[in-house]
C-alpha cells in the first residue's frame, strides 16, 4: 500500500483553507461605521439627513443584537471549532498511518488506516454540520435585517399629497364623499397636515368632518411619520378615509406609512 500524497498540517491559515474564506467571513463581526446620533426629538428609525453608511450602521447594531442572530452565530462558531478539532485529529491519524506504512508492518498499517478513515469521516460530518449552521446563521441575519430595515425610513422635505379617497356614506340617498390629505415635511418630520378634498358643506358628512378633521390633523402630526392615529369617536368613516389618504402621502414622502 503506497503512502498518501503529502498535505499541509492544520495550523496558521489552515482554518481558511479548511472551511473556505467565504464561510469564515460569516463569522467576521463586520466593521460598520459609527452611526450618527439622531437629531433632537428624532427617533433613531428616522434616517433624515444620514448617509447610507450611517443608516447601515444603525441597522447593523440592532441586527447583531437580535436573539436569533446571536444564537445561530454561537452555534456556527461551535460548529467551526468542532471542524478544527476533527481536522487536527484527522491530521494526526494520517501521520500515524504514513508512519505505519514506512514500517511495512501489515497489522499496524491496517489498524492505522482504519483509524485514519474513521477520522476523515468524522471531519466530513463536522464540515456538513458547519455548512448547515452557516445556512441557519445566514438566514437569521437576512430575516433580522429585513425586519429592522423595514422600520427605517428617510423622509424627504416638501409637500406631499395623498391619494384622493372616496368613501360610502349610508345616508338617504346613499352618497360617496371625497377625502384627500396633504402633508408638509420639514426637517424629517410632518410639520403640517391639511385636507384638500372633503364633503361639501350641507351634506351629512360635513358635520362629522367639522368635528373631527382638526383633531385628526393633530394626531397625524404626532404619529411619528405613521398613519397609526387613534381617530375620532363617532366619525369612523371620516377617520378611515383620512387615515388611508394620509398613509399614501406618508409613503410618497419616504416614511414607512
Amino acid at each position: 500500500m503506497s503512502p498518501l500524497p503529502r498535505t499541509r498540517v492544520l495550523g496558521g491559515t489552515a482554518a481558511a483553507a479548511l472551511l473556505g474564506g467565504a464561510a469564515l467571513a460569516l463569522l467576521a463581526p463586520g466593521t460598520a461605521p459609527v452611526a450618527a446620533s439622531a437629531a433632537p426629538g428624532q427617533p433613531v428609525e428616522n434616517d433624515y439627513g444620514q448617509s447610507a453608511n450611517e443608516v447601515a450602521a444603525e441597522i447593523a447594531v440592532v441586527v447583531n443584537a437580535d436573539a436569533g442572530v446571536v444564537r445561530t452565530r454561537a452555534a456556527l462558531i461551535k460548529a467551526r471549532d468542532v471542524v478544527l478539532v476533527r481536522a487536527a485529529m484527522e491530521s494526526r491519524a494520517r501521520a500515524a498511518y504514513l508512519a505505519a506504512v514506512r514500517t511495512r508492518i501489515k497489522s499496524r498499517i491496517t489498524t492505522t488506516y482504519a483509524a485514519y478513515l474513521a477520522a476523515k469521516a468524522a471531519t466530513a460530518r463536522a464540515k456538513s454540520a458547519y455548512t448547515a449552521a452557516a445556512k441557519l446563521y445566514t438566514s437569521a441575519r437576512a430575516t433580522a435585517t429585513a425586519r429592522v430595515t423595514a422600520t427605517h425610513y428617510q423622509p424627504k422635505d416638501g409637500v406631499w399629497t395623498g391619494t384622493k379617497k372616496s368613501y360610502l356614506v349610508p345616508s338617504q340617498p346613499i352618497s360617496f364623499e371625497p377625502m384627500q390629505v396633504q402633508i408638509t415635511v420639514y426637517g424629517g418630520h410632518v410639520s403640517d397636515v391639511v385636507v384638500t378634498a372633503q364633503a361639501e358643506a350641507g351634506t351629512d358628512s360635513a358635520s362629522y368632518n367639522d368635528m373631527s378633521l382638526s383633531t385628526l390633523a393633530l394626531q397625524a402630526m404626532a404619529a411619528d411619520g405613521t398613519s397609526a392615529i387613534a381617530g375620532v369617536s363617532g366619525a369612523t368613516l371620516t377617520t378611515g378615509a383620512f387615515r388611508s389618504s394620509l398613509q399614501s402621502a406618508l409613503v410618497a414622502a419616504g416614511f414607512t406609512g
